[in-house]
């Protein structure tokens, strides 16, 4: 099932000062309504939007754009899945509807007329190519690596059993579901909060590039089998980088 384009959403405070830190650390902001608290910003393969006072429950949430709606909540039904908050519509064709994980996650499906343009398309290639993509400008070049939406959760395989039914596949044997561009991990409560995650980019480089623009990392971490380092943006949402040798990117089978 085509769910439409994904994207990781953050409540934040200060909309000006967060667009400033995600720019800092190489996101490029694309189709912003500033002046409504939202900034859209775009990273390689990850895109997050930050919103002023608009989330309700005002915590990180999976929010998927521009499926059909009405099919998708149809298929959730019929799969005895519980809704948290029901299917509305508009006259323009539109709706939305949000359901939540086992560990109370947000995850909402909305689709918009004013968007039909940014619906998912399939490149010369045949491959998908990831909605509102836009050139990168010197600003984002430094490789960050490839990113996943990490979620802390009392029961993984409970966790796992959701995301699928909702059309993730697991990526092998790790805690790693995906489906097009959207790429969720699972982690024990440990985590304490969501997390964005990019895997194997140059830490040392990173680290010091990052540094230079001004932005300030926790102390690196190293457990003998992978090297990490963590910023925090100004509401104290997590971005991790992680190396790891040998690892690569896989997908679902």
């Amino acid at each position: 099932m085509e769910l439409g384009w994904f994207e990781v959403a953050l409540n934040v405070s200060d909309l000006a000062r967060s667009r400033a830190f995600y720019e800092a650390v190489g996101f490029e902001a694309h189709g912003d309504s500033a002046e409504n608290g939202v900034a859209a910003l775009y990273k390689d393969d990850c895109s997050v939007t930050l919103y002023q006072g608009h989330l309700d429950p005002a915590r990180p949430q999976l929010i998927f754009w521009q499926g059909d709606v009405r099919a998708i909540a149809r298929a959730f039904e019929a799969a005895n899945i519980e809704f948290f908050r029901p299917l509305k519509t508009d006259a323009e064709g539109g709706g939305a509807f949000m359901l939540r994980d086992p560990d109370g996650h947000p995850v909402f499906f909305i689709s918009m007329k004013k968007y039909d343009g940014n619906s998912p398309t399939a490149g010369a290639d045949g491959k998908r190519v990831k909605a509102r993509q836009y050139p990168t400008t010197a600003n984002g070049k430094i490789d960050l690596g490839w990113f996943e939406f990490s979620l802390p959760v009392a029961d993984p395989e409970a966790s796992r059993s959701f995301y699928r039914t909702l059309g993730l596949k697991s990526v092998g044997e790790t805690n790693t579901l995906a489906l097009n561009d959207c790429r969720i991990a699972l982690f024990g409560l440990w985590l304490e909060r969501p997390q964005l995650i990019f895997w194997q980019g140059d830490i040392d480089a990173i680290e010091r590039e990052l540094t230079g623009r001004g932005l300030r990392f926790e102390p690196r971490f190293n457990d003998g089998k992978a090297t990490g380092a963590m910023l925090k943006d100004p509401d104290g949402h997590p971005l991790y980088f992680i190396n790891k040798p040998g690892e690569t990117r896989r997908e679902p089978a």
